[in-house]
């Protein structure tokens, strides 16, 4: 162990030193700026400039400085019209695209409006990226912080489960192409290989988000190690805009309720630090394995803070820090709830991060950052527990070194960079049965059911990970209107196993300009090594002989990476200019398929990974962006995916799982063959009163069950107090499909120059729909959705 901890350190200094001598953090965000001129070459000082997006709504606006320039930092990448006004002189308008840390300069030169013109003429919006061969969506905070809810701080999962292609699951658990919370979140330049969801760790808050860009197809070779999809946040700056205050206070039934702080400070145009800070607290904190919601308290407590710090016109520092805490009950079932199970979990979360960005040239960036984080998990017991008690005390490190150089050379934007991570998992466990009778019913296997309070199992382990990667990728226009991204990626990952692979990325686009159309095309090999989460437990040989998979083949071989081949197609076309377009066909093959079991009904999951499997979807996507105060969108899903046994890893006590064998083909718990949501919005621009209604659909996950295991199934339902046919399908094998309506509206109460109130009103599942996310699954177990759920809001800004 000595010898491999050894050897990870010194990959580590390897990359380490490789990027400090090139002195190149994947930022996905660009500069902007220009210089304004009159006609004889004069600079023009308090020019009117605005950025927007039409689709995602990003709004900056800014004025030019006596030397007539101006500049927008943090912008994400995507395309965006630039306008400028000035009295005497035409308007100024033209959409650029954003593609690269590369500051993109702009030089305007006004022209004088003719004496006669008395008309103004408005450019027509860009609604498709001419060049982008992504399937991506861009959303911006102002769509953010409309989002319904007491507890805002806890809305990131759900938010994203609304857009195309994503599905959830309990516990803010998220489904992409056919993966199980195979997401990579990317924070300021910061790529976060952790679960987020609610079983792991606090949330990212959505109130520190500038805007976030989620990213499903043609994934660009920076990114690496999730197999699903990547979620790039940009925080809020407080060096972007004025210094400011805001105090927002929640509430609703089921005790939901927070606070939460937001201030900016803007010290110099040189100096700003931006912090946000919420508690929140709530009698429905997890989705509950019965409707009765039995002991179900919890809260969480977080903290972000971002300083921005630019020495010189060629120099940027980010500080970046984030704590997270989580304290509450596992929700209990009516049994156990009779019984007086009070077992509690413990989460807790801290990041901490420095980035350097250097202005080589105007053709060369290049970005070096170095961070830390840990994550830890504590599961106690009850002393009542049945039918069995379990004790976890589990947390991991990492810390990584990672930077790129980013340089433009005659149409092509270039980009290299490397990544060393070191990660430090330890973890203890153990469990042991309490009513031999209720195991057993719960299908505990003669072995699994002989570790008993006196003699409990146990596991405690340790031990050092490490990885190195790198990537180049080329973003050019081989001739007009057709945009190719070539990129390749290589990681070598060292953990129970060592793996290495290379990821090539291919995607193009072209743009037909009388179609309005922009046609795209992509393939990616993605690496992924398993999550560290449990995974020392799930590859031990104590778990090895409690599976039932052993003798066939599976269930205790260590997990190796998950690989996938991905293939999308797809148009983007602007609807009469009125809206937006977007149709993508998806097929995935995986090998080694990640899909994490839950430990029955704990918030403990255990890695494993499935031999092999495949997905075929189709995303379509309507956008209609604002006109008149009126905006929309509306989605549809249609996807198939199945999986090919043996399972490798997790920790099952049930001998169910021997179905699961060697070349068995099944149906995973995270298929949903249909699923869509839709919205429709209006704002009162004038008054600043706002309105929304939205609906989202799921057709249902699988039941999972064998032949004469149905009415085991209805009469443990029963037993909950709910009515089979109210959740389950056992004609079609699956959950019943839920559609859920929310309705949310806002107004200003207070409009002054340095002061305003505003207040929010939400109501979510308005019909009060009865509905579960997965029932009996293997791999997922029982939980039941949330019923009617009131809330308002009162924020204070200043």
């Amino acid at each position: 162990m000595c010898v491999r901890a050894h050897r990870s350190l010194v990959y580590l200094v390897i990359a380490g030193a490789i990027l400090v001598r090139v002195c190149t953090a994947q930022i996905h965000v660009g500069t902007i700026r220009g210089v304004f001129h009159d006609e004889t070459r004069g600079v023009l000082e308090g020019v009117r400039v605005t950025l927007d997006n039409a689709i995602s709504g990003y709004h900056r606006s800014t004025l030019s400085s006596a030397d007539g320039g101006f500049v927008f930092h943090n912008v994400p990448f995507g395309a965006y019209t630039i306008r400028a006004e000035s009295p005497r002189f035409q308007v100024f308008s033209e959409t650029v695209s954003v593609r690269s840390n590369v500051p993109l300069e702009i030089q305007v030169q006004f022209k004088l409006s003719p004496l006669t013109e008395d008309i103004l003429v408005v450019p027509v919006r860009e609604l498709v990226e001419k060049d982008s061969s992504s399937m991506h969506v861009t959303v911006d905070a102002s769509f953010i912080e409309r989002q319904p809810g007491a507890a805002p701080s806890r809305g990131l999962q759900p938010l994203i489960s609304t857009l195309p292609g994503w599905t959830s699951d309990d516990g803010g658990l998220l489904h992409i192409r056919g993966t199980d919370d195979e997401i990579l979140y990317v924070v300021d330049g910061i790529p976060i290989l952790d679960r987020l969801d609610t079983r792991f760790s606090a949330p990212v808050n959505p109130q520190m988000i500038r805007s976030m860009e989620l990213i499903t197809g043609d994934i660009p070779a920076e990114y690496g190690n999730r197999l699903g999809a990547v979620v790039v946040v940009q925080s809020k700056s407080g060096i972007e805009t004025p210094s400011f205050g805001s105090v927002q206070v929640g509430g609703g039934n089921f005790r939901n309720g927070e606070i939460s702080l937001e201030s900016g400070v803007k010290f110099s145009e040189k100096l700003g630090v931006f912090v946000a800070a919420a508690s929140s607290g709530s009698h429905r904190f997890l989705d509950p394995p019965g409707i009765r919601n039995f002991g179900n308290a919890g809260g969480t407590g977080q903290l972000n803070l971002r300083l921005d710090w630019r020495p010189s016109t060629h120099d940027t520092f980010l500080f970046h820090l984030w704590n997270g805490l989580s304290r509450f009950r596992v929700a209990n079932s009516a049994e156990q709830a009779e019984e007086g199970n009070r077992q509690k979990a413990r989460l807790r979360n801290d990041s901490q991060s420095v980035i350097w960005q250097h202005v080589w040239s105007s053709n060369s960036v290049s970005n070096l950052a170095v961070y830390r984080r840990s994550f830890s998990s504590r599961v106690a017991p009850g002393p009542r527990d049945s039918p069995f008690m379990v004790t976890q005390d589990r947390t991991h490190g990492r810390q990584g070194l990672i930077g790129n150089f980013s340089h433009q050379r005659r149409g092509h934007t270039l980009k290299f960079g490397m990544e060393g991570v070191r990660t430090t998992p330890r973890e203890t466990f153990s469990y042991a049965v309490t009513d031999d009778e209720e195991a057993e019913e719960l299908g505990f296997t003669a072995a699994a059911r002989s570790f008993v309070p006196g003699r409990p199992f146990e596991f405690a382990g340790r031990r050092t990970f490490g990885q190195v990667s790198g990537f180049a990728q080329d973003f050019f226009s081989p001739f007009k209107n057709f945009t190719l991204s070539l990129g390749l990626r290589y990681d070598y990952s060292h953990q129970l196993i060592s793996a290495q692979h290379w990821s090539p990325r291919i995607g193009g686009v072209y743009y037909s300009p009388r179609l309005k159309a922009a046609f795209r095309g992509s393939f990616n090999r993605l690496f992924a090594p398993p999550p560290v989460e449990n995974l020392l437990v799930s590859a031990s040989e104590q778990a090895r002989r409690l599976s039932p998979l052993a003798d066939a083949g599976g269930g205790y071989t260590p997990i190796k990476p998950g690989t996938v081949s991905a293939y999308e197609v797809g148009c983007a076309h602007d609807v009469l200019g009125f809206a937006r377009l977007d149709l993508d066909y998806y097929w995935r093959s995986f090998v080694n398929f990640g899909d994490p079991n839950v430990f029955f009904s704990t918030t403990i999951i255990f890695p494993n990974s499935v031999a092999r499997g495949g997905v075929h979807g189709l995303d379509v996507r309507l956008d209609v962006p604002e006109r008149r105060g009126w905006s929309g969108y509306v989605s549809y899903n249609n996807q198939n995916i199945y999986q090919i046994g043996p399972i490798n890893g997790g920790l099952f006590l049930t001998a169910e799982l021997s179905r699961f064998g060697p070349g068995v083909r099944f149906i995973p718990d995270q298929d949903q063959r249909n699923s869509g949501s839709l919205s429709i919005s209006y704002h009162h621009r004038k008054s600043g009163a706002w309105a929304s209604f939205a609906g989202a659909h799921e057709s249902g996950t699988p039941l999972d069950i064998e032949e004469g295991e149905a009415d085991r199934l209805t009469d443990q339902l029963r037993r909950q107090g709910v009515e089979p046919d109210a959740v389950v399908d056992l004609k079609t094998g699956r959950v019943k499909p839920r559609t859920l309506l929310n309705f949310s509206t806002g107004m200003g109460l207070l409009r002054k120059e340095r002061l305003s109130v505003s207040v929010q009103f939400d109501i979510q599942n308005l019909a009060n729909r009865l509905f579960a996310y997965n029932v009996g699954n293997p791999f997922s177990g029982t939980h039941f959705g949330y019923p009617r759920l009131y809330s308002a809001r009162l924020k204070l800004t200043f």
